[in-house]
């Protein structure tokens, strides 16, 4: 039973990470391109309405990830293993550390400015710009995890053979 809870556990951690490795990489690619016509007058259809909702979906997803990354850490304190666990879950944490400090000041500056129509188009233009920055920073954090939680998976042992039975 405990390795069932475990399987779901990691299993989840993974999910959370690929959903959001996913979701970084498809901004950069497929949405990024189409914020260059964004303008004050769309930008709350257009950006606030996709931000808000991924800033919600994330909000119960990623602290969970942190309780599974948690358990993953713990149940490998005294292995070898222990060392993808951790750098997994420092990975989590600076990515959450760039969101906080550097990617929600600019969402809440331009949600502020949209409250009191004092939106202006350059500086529309500019907070997008870092703000892309910052996301694609995490989408990189995002990618080395999940290549470390990959890592991780593969170093188990006979994931390889199982997959080729």
């Amino acid at each position: 039973m405990k390795n069932r809870l475990l399987a779901v556990n990691h299993g989840y951690y993974f999910w959370g990470t690929s959903i959001y490795v996913g979701l970084l990489w498809s901004l950069h690619f497929i949405f990024y391109p189409s914020w260059a016509s964004i303008t004050p007058a769309s930008v709350q259809g257009h950006f606030m309405v996709p931000v808000n909702a991924a800033t919600d979906f994330f909000t119960i997803v990623v602290p969970l990830m942190l309780i599974a990354g948690l358990v993953m850490v713990y149940m490998e304190w005294q292995t070898k293993q222990r060392w993808p666990a951790i750098l997994a879950y420092a990975s989590l944490l600076l990515m959450m550390m760039v969101g906080y400090f550097l990617i929600r000041p600019i969402n809440e500056s331009i949600m502020a400015n949209i409250e009191t129509s004092t939106l202006q188009a350059a500086a529309l233009k500019s907070q997008l710009e870092s703000w892309m920055f910052y996301n694609d920073l995490r989408a990189l954090i995002m990618t080395a995890m999940w290549l470390i939680i990959l890592y991780y998976f593969f170093s188990k042992g006979d994931l390889l053979e199982k997959l080729s039975d």
